[in-house]
C-alpha cells in the first residue's frame, strides 16, 4: 500500500510540473504579454528578455485561471457580426485535409476535438491526411497556431452522410495542446445533457465564405456573427415550405437545432463543424451547436441546421474516453475492449464496404430510377475538385435506360429515398424496402437483406442445399412484384459464395434441417450492386449487439410469401405487416400450449437465447416462403435496422400465434468476421 501511494504522488506532481513549465510562444500572443493582441504586426523581430527563447518568440508561464474550459482572453470584446476580436474564440480548430482548408471544429481538451462528421468521415482511414490548427486568427499565418495529427477518430456509428443526421466526429490529436498560455487557445465546455437554447442569441465564428451565391474566398480573418436559437417547429414550417415532405428526411427533431433566419445572419459554406456558443442558465459559455447544413446562406426565415450537442454529451464522452482507453496502456486494456470491439466491429467492416460503392463511374439504369443528382440541403463544404455531377446522358444507355450518377458521398443503409411510402399493412409501392432480396432457383424461393453491394443475409435454410452450387441462385434487387423482375429491369446477380452458420443442423438422412436454430447464411454475390444509383435499391443497416426490439412500435416485414398458409400465392406481389416485437416468455407461453407446439415441440424448436418472436395478430404474420426477409426495426436514430429473419412459425396469422425471427443481434460478431471473409476471398 505504501509503495502503490508513493508511486501515485510522483507521477501526480511530475504531471503537473509538465504542464506548468514556461513555453516559448510567439510574441504577443502570451496571457501575460503587453506586446500587443495579435492583431498588429510588431515592426521589430525582438529577442526575448529572458534569452531563453529564439527571435521573436517569448517566454511564457502558464495562467492556471485560463486552463478551465470556457475561458475566453477576448470574452469581453465585442459581439457585433463581422471581425472577431482576437483570443474571442481560442476553442476554434481549423481543419485541412491534402487539398487545404476543409472546416472547423472545437478543442474540448488537451487532445480532443470536436467536429462534423461530414467534414472528416472520408479520412477515416487515411488518418495522415487531416491536420488540426489551434489559436488561428488569421489564416494566412498558420505558423504561429499549434499543428497537430489525428491520431485516432470516433465518428457516430449512426452518422448519415446524405442526410447528415448524427453528423459529429470525435479526434483524438497526436500530441496535446498546452492550455494557459496563449491568448487565443483554450478550451471550450460541453452543455449539461438535453439543455435548451431556444430563444437565445449566441455566437457561431468560422473562416468561411461571406455569401452561398457568390462563393467567395474564405476568409483570412476570423468572423464572427451572433444568431438567434428558434423553436424546431417553426424551422420545421420554414424547411417545409422549401424542401416539401424530404424535410423529414433531412431535419431531426431530437439530435438538431436551428438558429438565424435573419438577412446575411448566418454560418456559411466551409463553416462545416464550427461551434455555436452560447451561454447556458449559469453564465457559462458552453457548445450548443456545430454547423451542419442549410439552405444557401442568410436568407429571412430560413434557418441554419446545427447538431444539438446537448443530445450527444453522453456519446460525447463515451468516445473521449475510449480514445483514451485504447491509447493507454493497450495491452492491458484489451480485455476491457473486447466488448466495445465487438459492438463496433461489425459498423467497420459494413461501412468499409459501403463506402466502396461509390466510385463516382456513371452507370446506366432504367428510366426514372435515378438517383436526383443535387442534393436538397447545402452542407456548410466544399471539397475542391468536386463539382455537380453532369446531367444524364440517355445516348450512352440502350433504349429504356439513362446514365446515372452516384450520390456524392457514402450510400447510407437503413434509409428509403423514395417520397410517400406508406406503412400501410398491404400491398407496397416501389422503393419501400429497397434492401430486400428476391431469391430464384427454377422458381422463387424466399428472400433476404442486402448489407453491401455484394453480401446478402438470409436464413440458411432456404440455401444450405447449394453451398456447392451456388451459382443456381439467382439474387433480383430493385423487384417490387414479380412483373418487376423484367419491367422495369430488375438487378440481377447469382451467387459465388455460401456460408452456413457452423451450428446450423441437417438431418443426414432425411437432408432436411432439424431444429432451424442458428439459421442464418451469407451469400456473396458475382455482381457489385448499384447502390447509390438506383432509389429503389438500398442498404440494410445491422442492429447493435445491445439493441433490444421489444415493444419496437416501428417493426415492418415485407416479402413475397403466401398471404395465408397453404395458399399458394406465393412470389408475386410484394407486401408488408407492421408487427410487434414480443418478450420470449410471451411467446414460449403461446408455443407450449399443446394446440400449437406443446412442451416437446417447444423444447426442440425454440430457441430462447438467440431468437425473437413477433406478430400475434389475426392476419399479422410473415407466411411461407417468406424464410429469409427481414424483420426492420426502426432505431433510436431513425434507421430501420435488422431485427430479425423470417425463419418458422405454426400457421400464419393465428391469433396469440407468434412468428420466429433469427435475433441478428446475437450474431453481429459472426457476420462481422464472415462477411469479411466472403468480401475478399
Amino acid at each position: 500500500m505504501y509503495s502503490i501511494t508513493i508511486i501515485f504522488v510522483i507521477f501526480s506532481v511530475s504531471t503537473v510540473r509538465a504542464v506548468e513549465r514556461p513555453l516559448c510562444v510567439p510574441l504577443g500572443t502570451c496571457l501575460q504579454s503587453r506586446a500587443g493582441d495579435g492583431t498588429v504586426d510588431v515592426r521589430a523581430v525582438l529577442p526575448d528578455p529572458s534569452g531563453k527563447c529564439p527571435m521573436g518568440k517569448e517566454l511564457c508561464n502558464q495562467q492556471t485561471n485560463a486552463i478551465n474550459c470556457g475561458f475566453a482572453y477576448g470574452a469581453n470584446g465585442t459581439t457585433l457580426d463581422g471581425p472577431a476580436p482576437y483570443g474571442a474564440h481560442p476553442w476554434l480548430a481549423y481543419l485541412t485535409n491534402q487539398t487545404g482548408y476543409t472546416g472547423s471544429g472545437v478543442l474540448l481538451d488537451r487532445y480532443h476535438v470536436l467536429t462534423a462528421a461530414h467534414k472528416v468521415y472520408r479520412h477515416k482511414y487515411s488518418l495522415q491526411k487531416l491536420q488540426v490548427y489551434i489559436g488561428v486568427y488569421n489564416r494566412e499565418f498558420l505558423q504561429t497556431a499549434y499543428k497537430r495529427n489525428i491520431e485516432d477518430m470516433i465518428i457516430h456509428p449512426a452518422f448519415d452522410p446524405i442526410t447528415l443526421k448524427n453528423d459529429l466526429a470525435v479526434l483524438r490529436l497526436k500530441a496535446h495542446i498546452p492550455l494557459g498560455y496563449m491568448k487565443n487557445v483554450g478550451a471550450a465546455c460541453l452543455p449539461r445533457f438535453n439543455a435548451r437554447f431556444v430563444n437565445k442569441r449566441c455566437m457561431v465564428a468560422g473562416w468561411g465564405v461571406t455569401d452561398f451565391e457568390t462563393g467567395d474566398a474564405s476568409a483570412s480573418y476570423l468572423k464572427q456573427v451572433t444568431v438567434p436559437i428558434v423553436p424546431f417547429n417553426t424551422c420545421y414550417q420554414s424547411m417545409k415550405n422549401l424542401i416539401g415532405d424530404r424535410t423529414n428526411l433531412y431535419l431531426d427533431k431530437d439530435g438538431e437545432l436551428c438558429a438565424g433566419g435573419e438577412e446575411g445572419r448566418d454560418a456559411c459554406t466551409d463553416d462545416g463543424g464550427a461551434p455555436l456558443i452560447c451561454r447556458d442558465d449559469n453564465g457559462k459559455k458552453v457548445v450548443a451547436g456545430l454547423v451542419i447544413w442549410g439552405k444557401k446562406c442568410g436568407r429571412p426565415n430560413v434557418y441554419g441546421v446545427y447538431v444539438d450537442v446537448s443530445k450527444y454529451v453522453d456519446w460525447i464522452t463515451r468516445a473521449i474516453r475510449n480514445l483514451q482507453l485504447v491509447r493507454s496502456r493497450p495491452s492491458d486494456q484489451i480485455g476491457k475492449m473486447l466488448p466495445f470491439i465487438l459492438a463496433v466491429l461489425y459498423h467497420v467492416v459494413v461501412v468499409l464496404h459501403q463506402a466502396s460503392a461509390q466510385s463516382g463511374t456513371p452507370r446506366c439504369v432504367p428510366v426514372g430510377l435515378c438517383f436526383p443528382q443535387s442534393i436538397d440541403v447545402n452542407p456548410r463544404i466544399v471539397t475542391p475538385g468536386e463539382g455537380s455531377p453532369p446531367a444524364n446522358n440517355t445516348e450512352a444507355c440502350t433504349a429504356g435506360y439513362e446514365l446515372c450518377y452516384p450520390l456524392q458521398g457514402n450510400f447510407s443503409c437503413g434509409t428509403r429515398y423514395t417520397n410517400n411510402i406508406s406503412n400501410a399493412n398491404g400491398p407496397t409501392s416501389r422503393g419501400s424496402h429497397p434492401w430486400q432480396v428476391y431469391m430464384n432457383y427454377t422458381s422463387y424461393i424466399g428472400s433476404g437483406v442486402l448489407l453491401n453491394r455484394n453480401i446478402v443475409l438470409t436464413a440458411a435454410h432456404k440455401v444450405y442445399t447449394h453451398v456447392n452450387t451456388p451459382s443456381n441462385i439467382t439474387i433480383y434487387t430493385g423487384v417490387n412484384n414479380q412483373n418487376g423482375l423484367t419491367s422495369p429491369p430488375a438487378a440481377l446477380s447469382q451467387a459465388s459464395q455460401i456460408k452456413i452458420h457452423e451450428n446450423f443442423k441437417i438431418d443426414s438422412a432425411t437432408n432436411k434441417p432439424v431444429d432451424y436454430k442458428d439459421d442464418i447464411a451469407l451469400i456473396r454475390l458475382d455482381t457489385p450492386q448499384l447502390v447509390g444509383y438506383r432509389t429503389d435499391l438500398g442498404l440494410g443497416c445491422l442492429p447493435s449487439p445491445t439493441d433490444t426490439f421489444v415493444g419496437n412500435p416501428l417493426c415492418i416485414v415485407g416479402g413475397w410469401g403466401e398471404t395465408q398458409f397453404q395458399a399458394g400465392d406465393g412470389g408475386r406481389t410484394h407486401k408488408q405487416v407492421t408487427l410487434e416485437v414480443v418478450t420470449m416468455a410471451t411467446c414460449k407461453t403461446s408455443m407450449l400450449r399443446p394446440t400449437v407446439l406443446g412442451v416437446a415441440g417447444t423444447a426442440k424448436y425454440l430457441d430462447e437465447q438467440k431468437e425473437l418472436c413477433a406478430g400475434g395478430g389475426s392476419q399479422r404474420d410473415a407466411c411461407t416462403q417468406d424464410g429469409g426477409a427481414p424483420l426492420m426495426c426502426r432505431n433510436a436514430a431513425g434507421r430501420f435496422v435488422i431485427a430479425g429473419l423470417v425463419i418458422w412459425g405454426k400457421g400464419c396469422g393465428q391469433e396469440g400465434v407468434y412468428g420466429v425471427y433469427v435475433d441478428v443481434t446475437k450474431y453481429t460478431d459472426w457476420i462481422a468476421t464472415n462477411l469479411n471473409t466472403l468480401q475478399f476471398s
